[in-house]
Protein backbone atom coordinates (compact mmCIF):
# COMPACT_ATOMS: atom_id res chain seq x y z
CA UNK A 1 0.00 0.00 0.00
CA UNK A 2 2.81 2.41 1.03
CA UNK A 3 4.24 2.10 -2.42
CA UNK A 4 0.93 2.91 -4.28
CA UNK A 5 0.69 5.68 -1.99
CA UNK A 6 4.10 7.18 -2.99
CA UNK A 7 3.71 6.39 -6.83
CA UNK A 8 0.40 8.31 -7.07
CA UNK A 9 1.42 11.24 -5.44
CA UNK A 10 4.39 11.11 -7.72
CA UNK A 11 2.24 11.12 -10.70
CA UNK A 12 -0.78 13.11 -9.94
CA UNK A 13 -0.23 16.33 -8.30
CA UNK A 14 -4.32 16.86 -7.33
CA UNK A 15 -4.90 13.80 -4.87
CA UNK A 16 -4.74 13.20 -1.12
CA UNK A 17 -4.39 10.34 0.49
CA UNK A 18 -5.76 9.52 3.98
CA UNK A 19 -4.62 6.59 5.98
CA UNK A 20 -6.96 4.87 8.60
CA UNK A 21 -6.10 2.20 11.47
CA UNK A 22 -2.34 1.91 11.89
CA UNK A 23 0.29 1.63 9.43
CA UNK A 24 1.59 5.01 9.54
CA UNK A 25 5.18 4.54 10.22
CA UNK A 26 5.60 2.44 7.42
CA UNK A 27 3.68 5.02 5.08
CA UNK A 28 6.13 7.65 6.35
CA UNK A 29 8.77 5.63 5.81
CA UNK A 30 8.09 4.92 1.82
CA UNK A 31 6.65 8.48 0.85
CA UNK A 32 9.26 11.40 0.05
CA UNK A 33 9.10 14.09 2.93
CA UNK A 34 7.81 16.21 -0.20
CA UNK A 35 4.56 14.65 -0.35
CA UNK A 36 3.31 13.75 3.01
CA UNK A 37 1.65 17.09 3.38
CA UNK A 38 -0.85 15.44 0.73
CA UNK A 39 -1.73 12.47 2.55
CA UNK A 40 -3.63 12.07 6.05
CA UNK A 41 -2.99 10.20 8.84
CA UNK A 42 -5.73 9.21 10.75
CA UNK A 43 -5.21 6.68 13.17
CA UNK A 44 -8.34 4.74 14.06
CA UNK A 45 -11.40 6.34 13.69
CA UNK A 46 -14.87 6.11 15.41
CA UNK A 47 -17.70 5.39 13.54
CA UNK A 48 -19.20 8.92 13.56
CA UNK A 49 -15.95 10.07 12.42
CA UNK A 50 -15.23 7.27 9.70
CA UNK A 51 -18.49 8.19 7.84
CA UNK A 52 -17.26 11.52 7.50
CA UNK A 53 -14.76 10.85 5.75
CA UNK A 54 -16.25 7.95 3.76
CA UNK A 55 -18.92 10.33 2.39
CA UNK A 56 -15.83 13.21 0.99
CA UNK A 57 -13.81 10.65 -0.25
CA UNK A 58 -14.32 9.03 -3.60
CA UNK A 59 -11.69 6.12 -3.98
CA UNK A 60 -10.93 3.36 -1.14
CA UNK A 61 -8.22 1.42 -1.93
CA UNK A 62 -8.18 -2.58 -0.18
CA UNK A 63 -5.07 -4.04 -0.48
CA UNK A 64 -5.86 -6.98 1.50
CA UNK A 65 -4.84 -10.19 0.97
CA UNK A 66 -6.99 -12.17 2.91
CA UNK A 67 -10.80 -10.97 3.45
CA UNK A 68 -13.77 -12.77 4.31
CA UNK A 69 -16.06 -9.67 3.77
CA UNK A 70 -14.76 -5.91 3.99
CA UNK A 71 -17.61 -4.63 6.20
CA UNK A 72 -15.49 -0.99 5.23
CA UNK A 73 -16.03 -1.82 1.70
CA UNK A 74 -19.24 -1.67 1.89
CA UNK A 75 -19.76 1.02 3.98
CA UNK A 76 -17.17 3.19 1.65
CA UNK A 77 -19.58 2.07 -1.55
CA UNK A 78 -22.80 3.35 0.71
CA UNK A 79 -21.03 6.61 1.45
CA UNK A 80 -20.62 7.08 -2.59
CA UNK A 81 -16.91 5.43 -2.86
CA UNK A 82 -15.45 3.21 -5.31
CA UNK A 83 -13.21 0.56 -4.71
CA UNK A 84 -9.72 -0.42 -5.73
CA UNK A 85 -9.40 -3.89 -4.49
CA UNK A 86 -7.12 -7.11 -4.92
CA UNK A 87 -7.88 -9.80 -7.09
CA UNK A 88 -10.03 -11.39 -3.79
CA UNK A 89 -13.77 -12.97 -4.15
CA UNK A 90 -15.23 -11.21 -1.79
CA UNK A 91 -13.62 -7.56 -3.10
CA UNK A 92 -14.34 -8.63 -6.21
CA UNK A 93 -18.18 -9.20 -5.69
CA UNK A 94 -17.96 -5.83 -3.62
CA UNK A 95 -16.45 -4.09 -6.98
CA UNK A 96 -19.25 -5.72 -8.86
CA UNK A 97 -16.52 -7.29 -11.01
CA UNK A 98 -15.67 -3.50 -11.75
CA UNK A 99 -19.04 -1.82 -12.15
CA UNK A 100 -18.40 0.02 -8.61
CA UNK A 101 -14.48 -0.03 -9.09
CA UNK A 102 -11.66 -1.51 -10.35
CA UNK A 103 -9.84 -4.75 -9.69
CA UNK A 104 -6.22 -5.34 -9.76
CA UNK A 105 -4.78 -8.11 -11.71
CA UNK A 106 -2.65 -9.57 -8.83
CA UNK A 107 -1.32 -8.71 -5.56
CA UNK A 108 1.66 -7.09 -7.10
CA UNK A 109 1.82 -3.03 -6.09
CA UNK A 110 2.42 -2.61 -9.76
CA UNK A 111 -1.30 -3.91 -10.01
CA UNK A 112 -2.63 -2.56 -7.07
CA UNK A 113 -1.58 0.87 -8.53
CA UNK A 114 -2.65 0.29 -12.00
CA UNK A 115 -6.26 -0.22 -10.92
CA UNK A 116 -6.05 2.95 -8.69
CA UNK A 117 -5.19 4.34 -12.18
CA UNK A 118 -8.05 3.44 -14.00
CA UNK A 119 -10.32 3.84 -11.13
CA UNK A 120 -8.56 7.47 -10.87
CA UNK A 121 -9.69 7.91 -14.84
CA UNK A 122 -13.57 6.86 -14.59
CA UNK A 123 -13.88 9.84 -11.92
CA UNK A 124 -12.50 11.92 -13.91
CA UNK A 125 -14.10 10.94 -17.30
CA UNK A 126 -17.85 11.33 -15.07
CA UNK A 127 -18.37 7.18 -15.39
CA UNK A 128 -18.55 7.23 -11.26
CA UNK A 129 -20.35 9.58 -9.77
CA UNK A 130 -21.23 9.72 -6.13
CA UNK A 131 -24.96 11.69 -6.06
Amino acid sequence: MARVISGALNGMEDIRFAVVGSGEEIVRQAIPERLLERVDFTGQLDVTALKKLLREAKIMIVSSRLESFSIASAEALCSGCSLVVTPIESLVYLSGGGAFGSVSRDFRPSSLMAALDHEIKQWRGGARRSD
